[in-house]
């Protein structure tokens, strides 16, 4: 049954992108499938291979520690006692977790590092 309402949450956010489109006939069908198709492939690959599993929770892995060198700047700046008032937790919690990432990216991308990644997987996709 999940697998299912996934399908038809597919459909439905690709139907209603495509009643809101301006201009219907410039979508391109062939785009939007390979796209589909490969968001299925990576989805098989995650579900149904081994390594594909254990490549996903490598990734995970790493931005879990990422995640946590910023709760740890957190902790530094406002003090341990800050995960205990649940008023606060966007304000204290998750901003600094989006201004860490945000600065990270910055950094990245003044390096060139995004722009030689964003490139690579721009012309994998490109080229599909």
């Amino acid at each position: 049954m999940q697998i299912v309402m996934g399908l038809v949450g597919v459909v439905a956010i690709l139907g209603l992108a495509f009643l809101l489109s301006a201009d219907r006939r410039r979508v391109k069908r062939r785009t939007v499938a390979v796209a589909l198709a490969l968001q299925a492939t990576v989805a098989a690959l995650v579900f149904y291979v081994p390594y594909g599993s254990q490549a996903l929770d490598t990734i995970v892995k790493g931005v879990q520690k990422v995640i946590d060198y910023a709760k740890e700047g957190i902790a530094f700046v406002f003090g341990p006692n800050i995960e205990q008032s649940l008023g606060f937790t966007v304000a204290f919690n998750v901003l600094p977790v989006i201004v860490f990432i945000g600065a990270m990216m910055a950094v990245l991308y003044y390096l060139g590092i995004m722009q030689r990644i964003v490139g690579t997987f721009g012309g994998w996709l490109h080229k599909l």
